[in-house]
């Protein structure tokens, strides 16, 4: 904590665009590009992962078939169903994510979660005081392994929009994506969306080329690993190159051993299968042995026979 002249205390918490400011407006003659720049130094910077992320879903409706205003249209329906599927891996929890905060829609959303709607047999939505929007929602990675006819019958039959998210190997009910009236694909990433990632995180343009860096073996968590305050621009590229090498030499770990193509971690997956079948070998008892207790007498320390 700091005191100023006056001797009036100022908090260590004090805002660091007052202190920007302070600095653009030295002697009373700080020009325009000044204040920017003060100001956005200031500001905390935007994640890589949520900006890839906008700029995925922009490219999914640049891709989209029908024309912008077609899309406002649809989405102005009483109860549409809109399906927005991804390759890249992690879209699903960023695109909800920004969807609750109003960064995707003009206003906050609040969502009720379709594949609950068996259990619940009705439609809840969390508290969400600021929330425009409520919509029921499945993504792929909410999906359980049974039948969801019940929870798309009542989602069908409910009075709220449809939103079904999904990324790479995760899928959301066909039925409501063959009815679904506006159809989105956003695609993999690619060196024009890295690219603005990092200008937009790190500022500044980025003159080195990336064109010759295979992006679609990337994934959203790759990207803020390697574009985040602190970097620069080259360095953040050096970063991405090492992650796709490392992701051709060894899938990643995440995700109980899917690797970043989607394929099983199969030699690992091999060895472990084979050192538990010789555990489960070794320790096997037949169908036609039962375990039974004895009585301990003496030192013996074996409490159970095999009886055939």
């Amino acid at each position: 904590m700091s005191v100023d002249g006056a001797g009036s205390e100022q908090s260590p918490s004090a805002s660091a665009t007052q202190i920007a400011a302070d600095h653009a407006f030295r002697d009373g003659a700080a020009r325009a590009t000044e204040i920017v720049r003060a100001v956005r130094q200031a500001a905390v910077p935007p994640r890589a992962s949520e900006v890839a992320c906008l700029l995925l879903v922009a490219q999914a409706v640049g891709n989209a078939e029908r024309a912008e205003r077609k899309v406002h249209d649809i989405l102005r329906q009483r109860q549409p169903i809109v399906a927005i599927h991804c390759a890249t891996r992690h879209f699903e929890t960023c695109f909800v994510n920004l969807l609750a905060r109003g960064l995707i829609l003009p206003g906050e959303v609040n969502r009720c979660n379709g594949y609950d709607l068996e259990r619940r047999n009705s439609f809840y939505f969390p508290t969400m005081d600021g929330a425009k929007w409520q919509v029921v929602c499945f993504t792929g990675k909410d999906r359980l392994d049974k039948d969801d006819g019940w929870c798309i019958g009542l989602a069908a039959q409910g009075s709220y929009p449809i939103l079904l998210v999904s990324e790479r190997d995760r899928w959301v009910p066909a039925r409501l994506a063959a009815a679904a009236q506006l159809k989105l694909n956003g695609g993999d990433l690619n060196a024009d969306i890295v690219k603005r990632t990092i200008e937009a995180v790190l500022g500044g343009p980025l003159a080195e080329e990336l064109d010759d860096i295979d992006f679609r073996k990337l994934d959203l968590v790759d990207l803020s690993i390697a574009i985040r305050p602190g970097s620069t621009p080259s360095s953040a590229v050096a970063t991405l190159r090492t992650l796709v090498a490392e992701a051709d030499v060894e899938p990643s770990g995440d995700e109980g051993g899917t690797a970043i193509s989607g394929k099983s971690r199969e030699p690992n997956s091999a060895s472990s299968g084979s050192s538990s079948s010789s555990r489960r070998g070794e320790d096997h008892v037949s169908g036609s042995r039962i375990v039974q207790p004895r009585k301990l007498s003496g030192t013996n320390s074996d409490s159970f026979i095999e009886r055939i």
